[in-house]
């Protein structure tokens, strides 16, 4: 649901008196959220990207240029190659982290809701 839907719907449930009120409460909830989510993501792939890649391709110098530059890199190197899988490889893990981490995090704040 995008942003307008849901401050739509949350709105359509109050008074007229209540719209500004409700409408700085949700987009400050919205905003928090996401500055907290944009964080804790950045950390996640500044923080594990690059040991993964170093891990599952091998070379450190062709995994830091597959960090700097993951589509330059993915479209140098042909499907099937080591190097290739081996940055999807890193990429899905680091995915299954940020995935990981952000279900957990759903739970205390939807325990608050």
């Amino acid at each position: 649901m995008s942003t307008l839907s849901s401050l739509v719907a949350v709105l359509a449930q109050k008074p007229l008196i209540d719209v500004a009120l409700v409408t700085g409460l949700y987009l400050a909830a919205y905003y928090v959220g996401s500055g907290i989510g944009s964080s804790v993501s950045g950390a996640i792939w500044t923080n594990t990207l690059p040991a993964r890649l170093d891990k599952y391709i091998g070379n450190s110098t062709t995994a830091l240029s597959a960090y700097e530059a993951p589509l330059t890199f993915v479209l140098s190197y042909p499907v099937g190659t080591s190097e290739r899988a081996g940055m999807i490889r890193a990429y899905g893990e680091v995915q299954r982290l940020l995935c990981i981490t952000g279900l957990c995090l759903c739970v205390p704040f939807l325990a608050c809701a």
